[in-house]
């Protein structure tokens, strides 16, 4: 099943760029699940609509936080930080991007 959320928010969010994040099947971020977000703002806890084995995350900027997890409730086996590809032991199951201070 090919699953796509594609947003761009407008309003008080500033105009910066987009950032991105896509899922793999694989652990290297190289079998694409079809299932990516764009968004320029930052969102809650996201549960994926099966469990992915990498994430990419693309044009983060400085002051957001990316946080994936194993378990849909983005708790569970974190793995964050910024731009990358992320991996873990356990597949992810949620995402979430959070302002990098909190």
């Amino acid at each position: 099943m090919k699953f796509s959320l594609a947003f761009l928010v407008a309003g008080s969010v500033s105009m910066a760029a987009a950032w991105n994040i896509t899922t793999f099947s694989d652990d290297k971020c190289t079998h694409s699940t079809g299932w990516d977000i764009s968004l320029t703002t930052t969102i809650g806890c996201i549960s994926l609509p099966e469990p992915v084995g990498s994430i990419l995350v693309e044009n983060m900027a400085d002051d957001l936080h990316f946080i994936g997890s194993s378990g849909y409730a983005c708790d569970v086996f974190h793995q964050s930080g910024g731009n990358g590809c992320y991996t873990q032991g356990q597949d992810f199951q949620s995402v979430e991007v959070i302002p990098f201070n909190q």
